[in-house]
């Protein structure tokens, strides 16, 4: 791989301490709260620096791999022998969390996590790194980035899949290296990944199919939507959704964004038992984070332009109500905090 520029935040202390914590860990659990391909690339790449480390580890998913293109990448790299459903952390196991950094989280069953490695880009920056953990949080446009800036650091020779999913993950949380997030590590890293990334899978992964029941789902989105005070665009499919069908969401977000009467976007639906939130904007200042974390609480993240919020219903709402009684109770509540948010 070609020598790259190491005018990054990371230091070759930071990635020896890295090491160092990675290595006295006797068993690692790297659970995917975002089941996207930055999620599941930077996981990847973690267990391959782990494994070469000779630290063994446990990659899991919460949610479903609904997305027609991480469907694409469970068969394309047969990731139904690699990667196991959440149920869960074993007492031997340390958590590393990758594309994320919240602690307590709805994908995880609200359980708290007590993570010895965090890497992630949504948020506010963050340095803690210590010798019992390593928690990093940078302002990139994809934590794969992160993790094969580590990686090469610590001279992990990434065979060609790990390449190829590390780059995909990069290309789709940076919308193609164009993504207002988007920074001098993400180009880097994707340049150095393809020297050995697979491009035939790489194009192939990304012009995937979606069938005519997401069309659907999309279509219903684009239609039902109002613009709320503050020019808040919320946009709902009007019925409720299976479990994998919240991954829609996001290719009716993308679309709305180019709304000139929208400074924000938010579409959501009740997907399974909780409800799903995909967010956009096209104001690179705008406060996202913020204002995701006012409307929907800890459960909810952010990075410049793009971000997310996964809510399970509360439970006064729950008891014998259906589902779409429920959500509705939630939109009324929703347009009222909506009202009561203060916008630079």
């Amino acid at each position: 791989m070609r020598i790259f520029d190491r005018s990054f935040d990371l230091t070759d202390v930071d990635a020896a301490l890295f090491a160092a914590v990675l290595a006295k860990q006797d068993r690692l659990a790297i659970p995917i709260a975002q089941v996207d391909p930055d999620g599941i690339g930077s996981a990847m790449g973690l267990a391959a620096i782990a494994r070469h480390l000779g630290v063994e580890s446990d990659v899991m998913y919460a949610g479903s791999f609904g997305h027609p293109q991480t469907r694409m990448l469970w068969e394309t790299f047969g990731l139904g022998d690699r990667i196991t459903r959440f149920s869960g952390i074993a007492p031997e196991s340390s958590v590393a969390l990758v594309d994320s950094s919240q602690t307590k989280d709805a994908r995880f069953g609200g359980v708290e996590l007590s993570p010895a490695i965090i890497i992630d880009h949504h948020g506010a920056a963050l340095r803690d790194l210590t010798g019992d953990r390593f928690h990093y949080v940078a302002p990139c446009g994809a934590a794969s980035s992160i993790v094969a800036l580590l990686g090469m650091m610590l001279s992990v020779p990434f065979d060609s899949e790990t390449c190829t999913l590390l780059a995909l993950g990069i290309q789709t949380d940076t919308f193609g290296l164009t993504g207002i997030s988007t920074g001098p590590m993400d180009r880097a890293m994707f340049a150095s990944l393809m020297e050995t990334g697979d491009q035939g899978a790489l194009y192939r992964l990304s012009r995937f199919s979606m069938s005519e029941r997401a069309f659907s789902i999309v279509q219903r989105l684009l239609t039902h939507k109002a613009i709320h005070g503050h020019g808040v665009l919320v946009a709902q499919p009007a019925t409720l959704l299976d479990e994998s069908e919240g991954e829609y969401l996001a290719f009716a977000a993308d679309l709305l964004s180019g709304h000139k009467d929208a400074r924000l976007v938010l579409v959501l639906g009740v997907a399974g038992d909780t409800i799903r939130v995909c967010a956009r904007t096209r104001e690179p200042s705008f406060p996202l984070g913020e204002v995701l974390h006012q409307l929907f609480g800890e459960g909810s993240g952010a990075k410049p332009g793009s971000g997310g919020a996964c809510v399970i219903l509360p439970y006064v709402l729950r008891g014998s109500r259906r589902r779409d009684d429920k959500f509705r109770v939630f939109l009324e509540q929703l347009e009222e905090r909506i009202a009561a948010l203060e916008l630079p």
